[in-house]
């Protein structure tokens, strides 16, 4: 009786043993594995920002970098009393991310509000050179300096190996706007494109839209809409695409494009406009995105490719997230953020983060979507 008992007992803990491993692997196979295909987004009211991979759809929260950055040795205190406010107005990290500037603005908290940005009166503004391996920051005034020298500019890529800042002009009233300047902090020496301007209509102008520098600095596009003296209003103008070297090797100064692509086909009609670009990992293709139509255009053979149109209307209401698509890290997707409105009320989207599958026909995934705020973070 005990042996039969015992013969018993091991037959069910082998049994059990099997059945164990058999759950462990099962467990294993169906935990998603992450790809290369991890894209960054900021969700809800408080931008809490999130990493999610677009194949497994896991989803992550994504700490980001500027909660490290104010914990460094010699990061200035944030404040606001009745007569001053004291905040981070921008930071600009390096090409390579073991830098980063921050620009620190102190604002008259007693003068009224811009109608333009919600800005008060500038009392002063101060910079702070922050090294991420040491974890300190220090005074600093090379954007400022840089800044200051060049009228309407704003720098907003930065190579810090070679001390070159990469720019264009803009601000209230003009947009993301020609020229683009590149300045050489060590040798105190602007290039900048010629030709084009940033009045409207006064002159040429192009476009240079949010995503116009490429990945590794060497490259960017400007966009000619037509808008110099012969534009047309009801639309018909000849949309050129503009791309330029950064490189000496290349460039020529910047005083002429590498090379012009007809974009005229974009123009679908006379309120159409290129809102954003995003450049693949390596550089030959691009995607672009206008108010309802998001393109891909080879830079290789000048293929101009459609990949997404949205066709819904509702007045009052947005289409997609035109300010901002990007490539994923594998060159797989396009994602962007759309929006969707199931009571036709332009007051209450819900917003969709999709990714359109360009190695599956452009097939349109829904990633993750929302009744809260969903924006892409940039890459850098």
């Amino acid at each position: 009786m005990r042996r039969s008992f015992y013969k018993y007992l091991f037959v069910v803990l082998v049994a059990g043993f099997f059945v164990f491993l058999f759950w462990r692997n099962e467990k294993k196979e169906i935990i998603p594995k992450y790809s290369d295909d991890i894209v960054l987004f900021k969700k809800g009211l408080n931008g809490d920002s999130y990493q999610i991979d677009l194949v497994t759809r896991v989803l992550r929260p994504y700490k980001n970098n500027f909660e490290e950055i104010t914990k460094f040795y010699g990061f200035p205190i944030e404040e606001t009393t009745n007569k001053i406010k004291t905040f981070v107005h921008r930071i600009l990290y390096s090409k390579d991310k073991s830098q980063a500037l921050v620009i620190f603005r102190i604002e008259d908290n007693t003068a009224p509000e811009s109608e333009f940005d919600g800005s008060k009166t500038l009392l002063e503004e101060k910079e702070y050179l922050c090294i991420i391996s040491i974890k300190k920051c220090q005074p600093s005034d090379l954007l400022l300096s840089a800044e200051k020298s060049e009228k309407n500019i704003g720098f907003i890529h930065w190579d810090s190996s070679k001390g070159f800042f990469y720019g264009h002009a803009g601000g209230e009233g003009i947009g993301n706007s020609s020229p683009v300047v590149i300045f050489d902090a060590n040798k105190k020496i602007f290039q900048k494109t010629s030709g084009y301007g940033l009045e409207y209509y006064g002159e040429n102008r192009a476009e240079v839209p949010p995503g116009a520098f490429s990945p590794s600095l060497q490259k960017f596009i400007m966009i000619d809409e037509g808008k110099g003296k012969n534009w047309k209003p009801e639309g018909g103008n000849n949309w050129k695409l503009l791309l330029y070297y950064t490189n000496r090797e290349h460039s020529n100064n910047l005083s002429l494009p590498f090379h012009s692509f007809d974009i005229s086909s974009l123009e679908k009609n006379k309120y159409e406009r290129i809102s954003s670009v995003d450049w693949s990992a390596d550089e030959k293709l691009l995607a672009i995105g206008t108010e309802r139509t998001i393109y891909t255009l080879n830079l290789e053979t000048g293929q101009i490719s459609e990949k997404f149109e949205d066709k819904t209307f509702i007045k009052g209401g947005l289409h997609w997230g035109f300010n901002a698509l990007q490539f994923s890290p594998s060159n797989r997707f396009i994602v962007f953020v759309d929006y969707v409105y199931p009571t036709n009320d332009p007051s209450s989207p819900v917003e969709i983060l999709r990714a359109i599958d360009l190695k599956n026909n452009d097939k349109i995934y829904n990633i993750i979507s929302d009744q809260d705020l969903i924006e892409l973070i940039r890459k850098k």
